[in-house]
């Protein structure tokens, strides 16, 4: 019997660690509702009830930035404080993610694209929340250090995402250097 590889037993659980932090990232962002558009699955169940029941039950619903503000008394602290976490949970997503792409030892393919896959899904997730809370930056009555404040946490928040991005790119030149034979 051979024991396991410490080096790849570190590295499959840092790939665990990757998978379940960007699922979180993921649903963190879709059960907080920060998009300006519904969800892929709230979208369709919406779709099926007007074409079931007829008629468009949107109509009186307040948009998804116009509920953020209005469910919060304080919408500029709220908002800053989510964008901050959220830059956050990010970096430390990204982190994990070029940890994997550079870890030594051998990580199989198919891992590499779960990585790639969960990574893809978390930056996107991100992207859409970038996008909402651009959106109620426009929408919320912000006094002009409130507007520069919030400016400089989605400015984080672009960052992070970038380095995201990057981390997702690292994953991606790591398997096509699996499949290529160049490394493990």
């Amino acid at each position: 019997m051979s024991a396991a590889d410490p080096v790849e037993s570190e590295a499959m659980a840092q790939q665990a660690a990757l998978r379940a932090a960007a699922a979180e990232l993921t649903a963190l962002v879709d059960d907080s509702g920060w998009s300006q558009g519904a969800n892929p699955a709230e979208a369709a169940r919406a779709m099926l009830g007007r074409l079931i029941g007829g008629g468009d039950e949107s109509q009186g619903e307040a948009s998804p930035v116009a509920a953020y503000i209005d469910a919060h008394e304080a919408p500029f602290r709220a908002a800053v404080a989510d964008v901050e976490m959220l830059a956050e949970r990010t970096r430390s997503l990204a982190v994990l993610a070029i940890a994997v792409a550079s870890a030594d030892g051998r990580l199989p393919q198919a891992g590499l694209a779960r990585d790639i896959a969960a990574s893809e899904s978390a930056l996107g997730a991100v992207r859409r929340a970038e996008g909402f809370f651009g959106a109620v930056r426009d929408e919320a009555d912000l006094t002009e250090e409130e507007d520069a404040a919030f400016s400089s946490a989605l400015s984080a928040l672009r960052e992070a995402e970038i380095g995201l991005a990057r981390g997702a790119d690292a994953l991606a030149e790591r398997r096509w250097a699996a499949r290529s034979g160049l490394f493990g």
